[in-house]
């Protein structure tokens, strides 16, 4: 018999094909251009105790593309139980993509599993819910407490009765042609048996599965067949699931695979050609609904299968979809793959090794330049038992729902097994979550600082004469507003740390602070918690601890030494934070901007005959732009980029707190000797309107005491319900006696590095804190202002 394949080739829109039809699919409301944020949460171990902290680094990139969602900066951390009930919720600053602190437990938590989730006001329109898994277990207050519930997985018991379940590719088996059936059963064994047509009684074939309990199943359908088995002596008969008379099955061809392109072949029957009203199909390359590209398909009665050939540069990184639609738009098939593109990578040199730590240099890749990562270091036994990386969160467990994580198959870079469990998982998946949504129609918006509201409940005659003033020495925060309707005001972005002081007063038209009060109003963000937990899957991997340790496994005598109320700062720290102290003292002489800023100290004896903008040209963000005129300015390469707006971003220049203006000039050649600090103020917080598009204050030699607050009469002082929680940056190692040294090998994080930056190819060197280990391991994760991702185990 003479067998007819046709060629389909992926090609961009805008090309000659069907156009109008294309058009009106493209609009039809399945595709969408929206920005979508995506959020990956390390943290620096998986199992807490009460009062501990959990110290986090969140990475927010762009659903599409993995690059840095650089217009975020008010990110939401929240706990909730395994009910889906909110512990409580802290508000923290994003930066470029990037946050990081610490999360604080409640010394009277219950044990259980929890929710870590990440969010924003933004990510409400979205509804989509990203969060990691972590296990709290409270001590009691007796002298050898026992702690009954940690493990690895939420559900370790494993029934051995045997069941089978079969997934035809595309969700689909067609009659009258070949179809791909993948199988697998709910133990992680190989599995032998047979394949029975039922109408005939015959073995028409067989089936093995792998040690994970998988495999395939390859039928030319015409019959009902079953697979008959024995296993632990008992006859075991599943049927497999019955063709359809019409369709479209998407194959993945591995056989004709190539460099350059990713192969499928489209197949179906003679009787569904016979049926259908239009001889025009088209498929769709997407991801979550945003189009990458659209190809015509053009049927012959004769041709039943159709290879479709996709570029391999225009694919996603990671998960991507085919859809295919009639010339009804509606669709008749999907399949998900997943597609595999080059990580970054750091390599790692142990330089010097003391009694208690270890000091290493990490150097990135040529193509993993501009980097931001963060750091967990272990003993060599942890477990890692809630596995998760940037790479599978970014690339496919963000799309999914279910609460499967990919991680341990990509990392084992297995991409046939991905294809099959997304497979397995496509029949609770919509492609299209965001259908029929539109920018101009989303009602939740991107937050920036936090909102402070109120109104005056003070008589007032004409109240156009009057202004209201909020200041915050906390906060480095000076501000002046208008009254709106009815003496009532509104600050809006204001970055203000949680629970710190600030004051507001009434001025009057000559600047005057008048006798007043105020009523502060309590809503001052939009953003409302809430957590959708994703479908739990039968197949989650069961990783259970050395010596099979299961859920009722005992680790006695835990004793914890530490603080045991939850609004203390430090729990016995091992390492002090000289920069917080230096901001302090800063502060005290009126420098704004301080808590939102970084301080770079020009105390190098390398550096003593080096003129100020050569130390400025060697900062993060930061660079010189020499105009036409001879001027020059400082430009914020971290200032965000909008559609609305093509001006550089230019740094306003303040020295000693004293606004001086953009022009550089005039510091250009200045000794860097006569300045003793430079903070770098990207975002302007702090400042109000008066920052404009970044802040760099430059502290010189002399005294500032200038610039001191002045206490006034007729404020009122007030405190932050909601503000951002500032990271201390120095991870403090809790006093945790684990009693056996395996418990505290499998469970305690040794050191924590939250933001290591590389830029130009340089090193980084690192003094890693080992308490006398010999083996230690340290899980990467990480990505670039290019959108690469990275995700590494380093055993040492």
């Amino acid at each position: 018999m003479e067998y007819f394949i046709r060629i389909v080739f992926f090609i961009f829109i805008g090309n000659t094909f069907a156009q109008n039809s294309a058009d009106e699919l493209i609009n039809s409301g399945y595709f969408h251009d929206l920005t979508v944020e995506k959020f990956f949460i390390h943290t620096n171990k998986n199992t807490y105790f009460n009062g501990e902290k959990i110290w986090f680094k969140t990475y927010i990139a762009t659903e599409n593309s993995n690059l840095p969602f650089n217009n975020t900066t008010n990110l939401y951390l929240s706990l909730y139980n395994n009910d889906g009930e909110l512990i409580q919720s802290k508000l923290y600053f994003a930066e470029n993509g990037l946050a990081h602190g610490e999360f604080y437990i409640s010394d009277k938590i219950i044990s259980g599993d929890y929710y870590l989730q990440a969010s924003t006001n933004y990510n409400r329109n979205f509804n989509k819910n990203n969060y990691n898994k972590v296990n709290i277990v409270n001590i009691s207050n007796n002298t050898k407490p026992i702690v009954n519930k940690v493990r690895s997985r939420e559900n370790t018991n494993i029934s051995n009765e045997l069941d089978l379940k079969f997934y035809p590719e595309s969700n689909k088996q067609i009659k009258n042609t070949s179809n791909k059936i993948i199988f697998k059963f709910n133990l992680k064994k190989s599995i032998t048996g047979n394949v029975i047509d039922v109408k005939t009684n015959k073995i028409v074939g067989n089936i093995k599965s792998d040690s994970e309990g998988m495999g395939y199943l390859f039928l030319y359908s015409k019959s009902q067949y079953q697979v008959k088995l024995i296993y632990n002596d008992k006859e075991y008969s599943f049927n497999v699931p019955k063709a359809k008379d019409l369709g479209f099955t998407i194959f993945k061809n591995r056989t004709l695979n190539n460099n350059t392109t990713t192969d499928f072949i489209l197949k179906t029957n003679t009787e569904t050609l016979n049926n259908l009203s239009s001889n025009e199909l088209f498929a769709v390359l997407h991801r979550n609904g945003a189009l990458k590209t659209i190809a015509v398909i053009n049927l012959e009665k004769e041709k039943k299968d159709y290879i479709l050939k996709l570029d391999n540069s225009i694919l996603f990184s990671g998960l991507n979809t085919i859809s295919l639609f009639n010339n009804e738009n509606q669709i008749i098939a999907e399949r998900n793959f997943y597609n595999t593109t080059p990580q970054g990578k750091l390599f790692f040199l142990k330089n010097n090794l003391e009694l208690d730590s270890l000091s290493l240099s990490i150097k990135p890749t040529p193509e993993f330049e501009n980097a931001n990562i963060s750091i967990s270091v272990h003993d060599i036994d942890y477990e890692n038992t809630y596995k998760n990386s940037i790479v599978s969160q970014f690339n496919i467990d963000h799309y999914l729902d279910t609460n499967f994580s990919f991680s341990k198959l990509i990392d084992n870079g297995n991409e046939r097994k991905i294809d099959d469990y997304l497979q397995i998982l496509s029949d609770e998946q919509n492609n299209f979550p965001y259908k029929k949504m539109r920018n101009d129609e989303l009602l939740y918006k991107n937050e920036g600082g936090v909102k402070i509201s109120g109104a005056l409940n003070t008589e007032i005659k004409d109240i156009n004469q009057y202004k209201v003033l909020l200041v915050s020495k906390d906060n480095d925060v000076f501000l002046v507003t208008d009254f709106i309707e009815k003496k009532k005001f509104i600050f809006d972005n204001v970055y203000i740390k949680e629970s710190s002081s600030f004051q507001i007063a009434l001025l009057d038209k000559n600047g005057k602070i008048k006798n007043s009060n105020f009523v502060l109003y309590k809503n001052h963000s939009l953003f409302n918690p809430n957590l959708n937990i994703k479908s739990k899957s039968d197949f989650n991997d069961i990783i259970e601890l050395e010596g099979n340790q299961t859920e009722n496994s005992n680790f006695d005598f835990i004793d914890y030494k530490g603080i045991t109320e939850l609004d203390e700062v430090t729990i016995n720290a091992e390492k002090i934070d000289e920069e917080l102290n230096l901001k302090d003292n800063l502060k005290s002489k009126g420098i704004m901007g301080l808590a939102f800023s970084d301080v770079y100290s020009t105390d190098d004896p390398i550096l003593e005959n080096a003129t100020l903008a050569e130390f400025i040209e060697g900062l993060p963000g930061v660079s010189i732009i020499y105009n036409f005129d001879n001027t020059t300015a400082l430009k914020n390469e971290r200032f965000p980029k909008t559609i609305s707006d093509f001006s550089e971003p230019i740094f306003t220049i303040s020295e000693n707190g004293i606004p001086i203006g953009t022009d550089f000039t005039i510091y250009q050649y200045r000794r860097l000797k006569d300045f003793e600090y430079v903070l770098v103020n990207s975002r302007s917080m702090g400042f109000g309107l008066q920052g404009g598009k970044g802040v760099i204050t430059l502290i010189t030699k002399d005294d500032t005491s200038n610039l001191r607050y002045q206490n006034q009469e007729n404020i009122k002082y007030f405190e932050a319900e909601l503000g951002f929680n500032i990271s201390q940056n120095r991870f403090e190692n809790n006093l945790i006696n684990y009693g056996l040294e395996s418990n505290e090998n499998k469970l305690s994080c040794l050191d924590w590095f939250p933001s290591i930056q590389f830029k130009n190819q340089e090193i980084q060197n690192l003094k890693v804190f080992t308490k006398g280990k010999e083996k230690i391991k340290l899980i990467v994760n990480g990505f670039n202002d290019s959108g690469q991702l990275i995700h590494q185990i380093i055993k040492l």
